[in-house]
């Protein structure tokens, strides 16, 4: 959901292709110097002919070259090549400075205002039903039924099991152009609370079933879309539903702000965690509010015990099986995959 910019161009890595000259460079320099340990003589002219071409044939060998007759094959040549000007084919990574990306942003609010998101026409030919059953075609058969039974239930249950709808719909709307690997399905239940590595406790996006490249807005309209439709379907005040929708978009917006601030491996490293974000929310309720939100309390509190208990090994139970005493990727994948659709759906 959030397109953090990432360019693969660190210091440390490698930025030129390994068929290069200056790749070759370090193995070349090294192939020379031992060429020139080994072949002294030859430098004074003390050597005969026949003394000369045998010590360079030891020198060649060092090297893991061939010399005949004075003649020089392909592969002693690298080393002259490592000389040779970087090639001008390869593109040089670019690094665009915050000023810099600031302004493009700028430019594409330009090409597409805020109130050009609010254009919708579907079209007459709109068959959100044919894409739902054109889906069921790489499920499990007998889940299909369980499935769409689970998605008559209300208008938000319905909105959980049709990312693909919303996908075509969203497909012929105005974008800005910034793309990003999208969650792809970013509505608000399938935000949640999992023990990270270090078992800490963090809120993030827990699936990634849909999960593709693509602009950034298609993830951010399906999460605000999300809590206006949950707010109806619970019985929200169009005033209470509209002040969270609001509040939930404005903090995506100050958090992309700060991000773009950071450095990369900043916003790497950033997490948000839960426990710590409960004890700030309490602290900051009036006494008459803490006590009478004390049965919730107890609730979070019981769901954040049970969230400790998923982490990614969860993942590797569900996605692998051992085989012959080795682990490997269950090959049913699109099975796997339907079924845990389905079951995420009743959540």
């Amino acid at each position: 959901m959030l397109d953090r910019g990432w360019r693969w161009d660190s210091p440390t890595m490698e930025t030129r292709p390994p068929g290069s000259a200056n790749a070759r460079t370090t193995r070349g320099s090294r192939a020379t110097k031992s060429a020139a340990k080994a072949t002294p003589a030859k430098r004074r002219g003390a050597d005969t002919p026949s003394k000369t071409t045998e010590r360079s044939r030891v020198a060649n060998k060092s090297t893991g070259q061939s010399r005949v007759a004075g003649k020089t094959t392909a592969r002693s040549r690298v080393i002259r090549k490592t000389t040779s000007p970087p090639r001008k084919d390869v593109a040089e990574p670019q690094r665009l400075s915050p000023e810099e990306r600031a302004a493009a942003g700028k430019a594409a609010r330009a090409q597409v205002p805020l109130q050009a998101h609010a254009e919708f026409q579907p079209k007459k030919s709109r068959d959100p039903v044919a894409l739902l059953l054109s889906q069921a075609k790489t499920r499990v058969p007998d889940l299909v039924p369980i499935r769409h039974g689970r998605m008559l239930v209300s208008p938000f249950t319905f909105y959980r099991g049709a990312a693909l709808v919303m996908a075509a719909d969203l497909h012929k709307t105005p974008t800005s152009g910034l793309r990003t690997q999208l969650c792809g399905d970013a509505h608000l239940s399938n935000f949640g609370a999992y023990a990270s590595p270090e078992r800490r406790l963090v809120f993030d996006i827990n699936d990634f079933d849909e999960t593709l490249p693509g602009p950034f807005e298609w993830d951010v309209k399906r999460l605000a879309a999300s809590f206006v439709i949950a707010g109806r379907n619970n019985g929200f005040t169009q005033k209470q539903y509209r002040k969270a929708t609001l509040a939930a978009v404005e903090a995506y917006r100050t958090a992309l702000r700060d991000f773009a601030a950071q450095p990369i491996l900043t916003v790497w490293y950033q997490h948000l965690e839960i426990e710590q974000a409960l004890a700030d929310y309490k602290a900051a309720l009036t006494a008459g509010k803490s006590k009478e939100r004390k049965a919730r309390y107890k609730a979070t509190e019981a769901a954040l015990a049970k969230a400790h208990t998923r982490d990614s090994l969860q993942a590797i139970e569900k996605l692998t099986a051992v085989v012959d005493g080795k682990r490997q990727i269950i090959k049913n994948a699109a099975g796997h995959s339907a079924r845990g659709h389905d079951r995420s759906r009743s959540r």
